[in-house]
């Protein structure tokens, strides 16, 4: 079973300069000028996603890490949806980024994502603590 691997970058990023074929989709998530999509655009992009996979013959599992547009609510409308392959999102602590224990968990779904929920949502512990990080 193959997982979706999904680049978000900003719309003058160039991935292939980084990723070279390993770069999967790549998603404007916002426009830099008019700011459009700045607040959900992740977010559309992830259901969209969800959408199409739930039409394949063989929908593949998501993993969805983001510092600022994973949370428990939009976990639960991920969950509304249906989804025929299991979803991983993973929110680290901004500050620190992916932790290791973050970097296991992914690494086990990547590996064996029929042993996860539908949906699993995933915060590091720290970001409890602080102020929601909203983008640069």
């Amino acid at each position: 079973m193959a997982v979706h691997l999904a680049v978000i970058l900003q719309s003058d990023s160039r991935p292939d300069a980084r990723l070279g074929s390993h770069a999967g989709d790549v998603i404007t998530w916002y426009d830099p000028v008019t700011k459009w999509g700045r607040e959900t655009g992740k977010w559309q992009t992830i259901q969209r996603r969800v959408r199409i996979e739930c039409e394949e013959n063989e929908p593949a599992p998501i993993v969805w890490i983001d510092d600022d547009e994973c949370f428990e609510q939009r976990a639960q409308l991920l969950e509304e949806l249906q989804p025929k392959a299991p979803v991983l999102m993973v929110r680290p602590d901004y500050r620190i980024g992916i932790s290791r224990r973050q970097w296991k968990l992914i690494d086990t779904f990547v590996h064996h994502p029929e042993q996860f929920d539908t949906v699993t949502f995933d915060m590091e512990p720290t970001c409890r603590i602080y102020d929601i990080h909203h983008g640069f």
